[in-house]
């Protein structure tokens, strides 16, 4: 008897926690930056974001939106697709 009472207060406790994650969430933007090369993805640091496009990475500084440096790939080299960014170790 008293381990149906568990469950029934854990399943009713689950359900009026479950009810909360449905409120609505707003979110306001910060800052818009402009960066060409985010066309496939954008990856983000403490200080940076790294954008990304077909053949290219280039790094912008988060606080003043500047551009840092940009990597492309050269003519005739065998990247046709980056798609997707990932920070790894930091």
């Amino acid at each position: 008897m008293l381990e149906r009472r568990v469950v029934l207060l854990l399943t009713v406790l689950a359900l009026a926690l479950g009810q909360r994650s449905l409120a609505a969430t707003a979110f306001e933007p910060l800052a818009e930056l402009r960066a060409p090369e985010a066309n496939q993805a954008v990856g983000v640091d403490d200080r940076y974001f790294y954008a990304v496009d077909n053949r290219a990475i280039a790094k912008y500084d988060k606080a003043a939106g500047k551009l840092v440096k940009r990597w492309q790939a050269a003519a005739g080299a065998p990247i046709t697709h980056l798609d997707s960014a990932m920070l790894m170790g930091g």
